[in-house]
């Protein structure tokens, strides 16, 4: 299968939430999931080695997304999309067809949980961490029963 590169994936979805005409923010307030990220996952102790998974989140304050109900979406604090492939990891969770949306939950400020494909109850991935400035650490687990789990780290970009 042919993917596009994330920064396209991440244009075009700016351009479809009707985002890419509003003005530019500045710098993204600190504990906030404001922005485009980039993401590595891992399973075991170590990320040194094959089998990382890797793509970007982008996420948009006050796209349409926030003001769409979407069925089976528990509500998020900031909504956006997503490119990040866990096939070397053995599975993966971007949707065949559609947006590939993602939520966010920030928590006073030290910690943030990102939900990668949340309008299902399985298949999707969760990633919960700890901020520290512009980078999150923390465990990934992948929503379904025997699903795989990991760590991970995430930069803003």
């Amino acid at each position: 299968m042919i993917r596009a590169p994330a920064t396209i994936v991440a244009l075009l979805g700016a351009l479809l939430l009707g985002t890419a005409n509003s003005p530019r923010p500045q710098r993204a307030a600190p504990g906030t999931l404001d922005g485009v990220w980039k993401v590595v996952a891992w399973k075991g102790p170590s990320r040194i080695g094959p089998g990382q998974g890797a793509g970007e989140i982008a996420f948009l304050r006050g796209s349409w997304i926030d003001r769409v109900n979407l069925i089976n979406v528990r509500s998020y604090t900031i909504y956006g999309i997503y490119d990040v492939d866990f096939t070397t990891l053995g599975f993966d969770c971007r949707p065949k067809q559609g947006l590939p949306l993602a939520g966010g939950h920030e928590f006073s400020g030290d910690s943030a949980e990102v939900v990668l494909n949340p309008q299902t109850d399985h298949g999707g991935v969760t990633l919960a961490g700890r901020v520290a400035g512009d980078s999150i650490t923390g465990t990934w687990y992948e929503r379904r029963e025997g699903g795989s789990s990991g760590r991970f780290v995430m930069r803003r970009q």
